[in-house]
């Protein structure tokens, strides 16, 4: 499996699209969405932002608010439920390395 990779005072921003097991697209209306990275030692954790960016063809951003994330390598999904039924459908799981950053921003002390 493929990791993405940033760094650890990079924003991280994720684009997704919600398909079919045909890679079409699917329609997000009536259905939320909640997501969560952990790293996989199980040390570090936190969820993601979800913003919609197209609900009608199945796209959004997952986002985290953290300026900044722990280097160590992280394991995602994303759970969408579906609201009339109750339903919930998870993601295949993917990674994220969040690598050590050697430029540090100003203002942070080490």
């Amino acid at each position: 499996m493929n990791a993405i990779a940033v760094k650890e005072y990079d924003t991280l921003r994720i684009s997704c699209e919600y398909q079919d097991d045909m890679g079409h697209p699917l329609s997000l209306e009536m259905i939320n969405i909640e997501a969560r990275m952990t790293s996989t030692n199980n040390h570090h954790s936190q969820p993601l932002n979800v913003e919609m960016s197209n609900r009608a063809k199945g796209m959004f951003v997952l986002a985290s608010e953290n300026n900044h994330i722990m280097p160590t390598l992280y394991k995602v999904d994303v759970m969408f439920l579906e609201v009339a039924s109750g339903n919930r459908i998870t993601s295949d799981t993917f990674n994220v390395n969040v690598l050590e950053s050697v430029t540090i921003p100003d203002g942070v002390t080490i």
